[in-house]
């Protein structure tokens, strides 16, 4: 069993992780696009974000082996560090909801590899990391809430989610947020607020094989990917 002492450590760096745009100032982003590229700088914050996903999911096994209930730890703040739930067996759905029920935002890698998760129910959260819940092979279905931006490949490789509903409320779609294996997406808006926010950010979402039932008909994704 950890010490208090201990357990302030390790509190306190799930509190201050950075992220790739806290370790790398406004200034050094500027150089580095100019040096190598936005792709460039890009793949370095998403290999970041991975690497830190990676620490912190260590240091929550590390902390529940050791008899601390990290789930309920998180449970209480109303902000999660990256990764910390990576591969974790514990989360399942009776503990994922009111773990996420505070959280505005829910960071890259947060759940990723969550195996045990079938069901999730988001009610506060605005924005959902890259890779969120990605390869959460056994997820069927998820309540997106009132969620505005959802990061890349966040609901990819989501083997057993096939419908998904998106709110008004959405203004970004990352590159494989929806996830390939999804083939029916309903989206409260129109066919022209969904195109609207292709034109904003296009990045192939979409497998061409998805279909977007829109409230005034279904939007044609190939037609707008041969367009952007």
């Amino acid at each position: 069993m950890l010490n208090e002492k201990q357990l302030k450590i390790f509190s306190e760096f799930f509190d201050e992780v950075p992220s790739a745009e806290v370790a790398l100032n406004k200034n050094d982003l500027e150089e580095l696009y100019k040096l190598v590229g936005s792709d460039y700088v890009d793949t370095f914050a998403r290999e970041f974000a991975c690497i830190q996903g990676i620490v912190c999911s260590y240091l929550t096994d590390l902390l529940m082996s050791a008899g601390i209930d990290v789930i309920d730890y998180f449970t209480n703040k109303t902000t999660l560090p990256i990764g910390c739930f990576y591969d974790c067996e514990a989360i399942n759905d009776s503990n994922i909801n009111r773990l996420v029920a505070n959280k505005e935002i829910i960071p890259a890698f947060c759940f990723c590899r969550c195996d045990n998760l079938t069901n999730v129910k988001l009610t506060n959260t605005i924005s959902l990391g890259e890779d969120a819940f990605h390869q959460c092979k056994k997820l069927s279905k998820i309540d997106l809430g009132v969620i505005k931006h959802l990061g890349i490949h966040c609901l990819d490789s989501c083997g057993d989610l096939r419908e998904l509903s998106l709110p008004i409320s959405i203004y970004y779609i990352g590159e494989g947020a929806l996830g390939y294996d999804t083939s029916d997406v309903y989206y409260d808006g129109t066919c022209e607020d969904f195109r609207n926010i292709l034109n904003a950010k296009f990045e192939a979402i979409f497998d061409l094989g998805t279909r977007v039932r829109c409230s005034d008909g279904v939007a044609d994704i190939k037609s707008e990917y041969k367009r952007n």
